[in-house]
């Protein structure tokens, strides 16, 4: 039985010491749930549709020869001797409560939010302080503003860096590199005109997010970062839009 998934990507590549009948099944699923026909997953079914997350239950009859074979090499290979048995990107999950708290379907934290919300006040400022033109407090205001969006837009990339270092797969060498490049281009934007630097800067920003909403699909950042990034970014853009839009018509 499947339910919504706008996600499906193979789990073939996390799955290279499966019988060939469980990559069949993790293949095209973010989650895939192996229960008995007592088997209740209420919670965990309710736990995903809250989060949007598209899951796959896989039927396992005890009565029949091949299913309960097929138990026991999933009992083999994931030390679990019960079901639910749940997987996620094609590795086990464990049971219910261990998917409660996976990245998939967990709650943005508070601390996260008011953070970086936090972190929109200088961008805030500096676009407002532009609209005071070529003056003192003007000029401060987008010098400002310049600095502190190369600073962010280098600490948004260097995520990167710090997933990379705990990651166990075959794409560390681009996600090393995606972590480095940006922070180059934020740093070239301190030696260029205002005009030409916040262009680059808001073309940065818009590299970054992609990048982040990429990892987000593979299931290697949490669902509810994309949720932060997308707002957080959405200001972030304007403001250095509207910034350069102010230095451009004065």
């Amino acid at each position: 039985m499947s339910y919504p998934d706008h996600n499906k990507h193979s789990a073939s590549s996390s799955t290279e010491d499966f019988p060939d009948w469980l990559v069949e099944i993790l293949a095209g699923h973010d989650v895939v749930i192996f229960v008995s026909s007592l088997t209740d997953i209420r919670e965990a079914e309710a736990a995903l549709k809250a989060a949007g997350q598209g899951y796959h239950v896989e039927q396992m009859g005890m009565g029949d020869a091949i299913q309960r074979q097929r138990f026991g090499e999933l009992r083999d290979y994931t030390k679990w001797d019960h079901l639910p048995m749940i997987f996620v990107d094609g590795h086990f999950a464990g049971g219910e409560r261990e998917l409660r708290s996976h990245s998939r379907i967990a709650k943005m934290p508070t601390i996260a939010l008011w953070l970086g919300l936090t972190g929109l006040i200088p961008f805030i400022l500096g676009a407002v302080g532009s609209l005071f033109g070529a003056s003192v407090i003007g000029q401060y205001a987008v010098s400002a503003l310049v600095f502190y969006a190369a600073v962010i837009v280098s600490f948004m990339a260097g995520t990167q860096w710090g997933g990379t270092v705990v990651e166990c797969g075959s794409r560390k060498t681009p996600r090393y590199m995606l972590s480095v490049i940006p922070p180059l281009f934020a740093w070239s934007c301190l030696l260029l005109p205002q005009l030409i630097a916040l262009p680059v800067l808001i073309a940065t920003f818009i590299v970054v997010y992609a990048i982040d909403v990429a990892w987000v699909l593979y299931g290697w950042f949490p669902r509810w970062y994309l949720k932060l990034r997308s707002l957080l970014t959405a200001v972030v853009l304007l403001c250095l839009a509207l910034t350069w839009w102010t230095l451009f018509t004065s």
